[in-house]
C-alpha cells in the first residue's frame, strides 16, 4: 500500500520557497475546527495571481526534477545490511511472498526463521519500521541511519488532535482543473494499469494524481497544490500541532513545520453507491498530514459522510460543501460513511518525511 524511502532528503518537496511564495495567502487563510456542530466556518481565499501561479509552476517543477525517487522498504535492507542481517530480511521477504501464495504454513516457518535471526523484526511497525528495528539502528554508534530515521509522531495525542476547516479553498477554476488532469490521466493509461488497487475497490475508484515521472496534478494544476499546501501550514499553526516547548503538541517532534515535509500521494477518489472507507479505525499510516477537498456539491449525494473516531469513542461528523478543504494529522482515525445516492468526488493530499511519492504511495 505504501511506496517509500526512509531518509529525510536535505531539499524536500517542501523548500524554504513556500513561505515567501504563500505569506499574502497564508495571511488570509483561515481556519476553524471541522465538524457539522460549527456553525462560524471562515471563507478563505487564499490570493493566487497569475504571478504567483508561474511561480508554484516552477518551484513544483524545479523540486521534483531534483528528489531522489524513494525506496521501497523504507530503507530495511540498507539497515539490515550496517547490521548484518541481510539474511533475517531475505527470509522475511520469502515469508511475505508465500502468504501472498496462499502458503501459510511455509510463510509462518519463514517468519519464524526470520525473527530468530533479527527479533527486532518481530515488533510493530511504527513510521515505516518495526520500532525495535529503528531503535536497534540508532543505538549503534556512529550509526548513519540517526539522522535519517523519521521522527515518531505521538500517537494518542495525534487522535485526539482536532480537524482544521477552510470553506472555499478551491474555486470553480481550480475544480475544473482537477478535473481536466483525472481526465487526460485516464485517456493514457487504464485504471488499473494507474492504481493496481482499483482491481479490488467495491463502489468506488482511486487514481492517482502525481505518479513519477510525469507528476501530472504538479505540472499541470500548480495552483491547486499551491492552495493546498498554504492551508497546511496555516492548519499546522492554528491546530498548535507542533505546541510548545513546555507543553509539546503531537508533531513537536518535526521541526520546520510543513517545510520539512514531502509530498506523498495525490489521489483523486470516486465513490459511488456502496462506496465508503468503512473502517472506523482507520488511518493514513507512515503519514504525516491528510489534505481532503471535497470536489462534489453536497447535493449530488446521499451518505459519503466524512468522519473522524474521536478519543471517547464517539464518531464526529465533518460536514463539507463543494471545494472546502480540511487537514488532520494523518494518524487520526477517520472513515466515510457509505454512499447511498448518486456519486462522491475528492481530493486527498497526503504529506510525510519520506521524500517523493513514486507509484501512489
Amino acid at each position: 500500500m505504501h511506496t517509500g524511502a526512509f531518509f529525510r532528503p536535505e531539499c524536500s518537496i517542501f523548500a524554504p520557497q513556500l513561505s515567501n511564495i504563500t505569506d499574502n495567502a497564508q495571511s488570509k487563510v483561515e481556519c476553524s475546527h471541522a465538524s457539522d456542530q460549527s456553525q462560524d466556518k471562515h471563507i478563505c481565499q487564499p490570493p493566487l495571481q497569475d504571478d504567483e501561479y508561474i511561480k508554484w509552476q516552477k518551484w513544483l517543477s524545479v523540486n521534483i526534477d531534483s528528489h531522489k525517487v524513494v525506496d521501497d522498504d523504507y530503507g530495511l535492507l540498507k539497515i539490515a545490511r550496517h547490521l548484518g542481517k541481510e539474511k533475517a530480511v531475505e527470509l522475511y521477504w520469502q515469508g511475505v511472498q508465500k502468504e501472498g501464495n496462499n502458503d501459510v504454513s511455509g510463510a509462518i516457518a519463514s517468519y519464524k526463521h526470520s525473527y530468530r535471526l533479527w527479533p527486532a523484526l518481530d515488533s510493530i511497525t511504527l513510521g515505516g519500521l518495526p520500532q525495535a528495528v529503528r531503535q536497534e539502528a540508532k543505538s549503534v554508534e556512529g550509526s548513519i541511519f540517526e539522522e535519517i530515521l523519521m521522527d515518531v509522531i505521538e500517537v494518542p495525542e495525534a487522535r485526539a488532535s482536532r480537524v482544521m476547516h477552510c470553506a472555499s479553498l478551491l474555486n470553480s477554476m481550480d475544480l475544473h482543473s482537477i478535473n481536466m488532469v483525472r481526465d487526460k490521466i485516464l485517456e493514457q493509461e487504464d485504471l488499473r494499469v494507474n492504481n493496481p488497487q482499483n482491481a479490488t475497490h467495491t463502489g468506488k475508484v482511486c487514481v492517482f494524481m502525481n505518479n513519477f515521472p510525469a507528476c501530472p496534478i504538479y505540472h499541470q494544476a500548480p495552483a491547486v497544490v499551491g492552495k493546498m499546501l498554504a492551508f497546511a501550514q496555516r492548519a499546522w499553526e492554528e491546530g498548535n500541532w507542533g505546541g510548545t516547548k513546555d507543553d509539546p503538541g503531537p508533531l513537536h517532534a518535526i521541526t520546520g513545520g510543513v517545510s520539512s515535509l514531502s509530498i506523498r500521494v495525490v489521489e483523486y477518489w470516486t465513490y459511488g453507491e456502496g462506496g465508503g472507507l468503512q473502517d472506523d479505525y482507520h488511518y493514513d499510516t507512515d503519514s504525516v498530514l491528510t489534505i481532503v477537498c471535497l470536489l462534489s456539491d453536497a447535493d449530488d449525494y446521499d451518505g459519503g459522510c466524512f468522519r473522524t473516531h474521536e478519543s471517547d469513542g464517539t464518531q464526529l461528523k465533518h460536514a463539507m460543501q463543494k471545494g472546502d478543504t480540511i487537514c488532520f494529522i494523518s494518524h487520526k482515525y477517520h472513515n466515510v460513511t457509505p454512499v447511498i445516492r448518486g456519486t462522491r468526488r475528492s481530493l486527498v493530499m497526503e504529506l510525510w518525511q519520506g521524500g517523493v511519492g513514486q507509484m501512489g504511495r
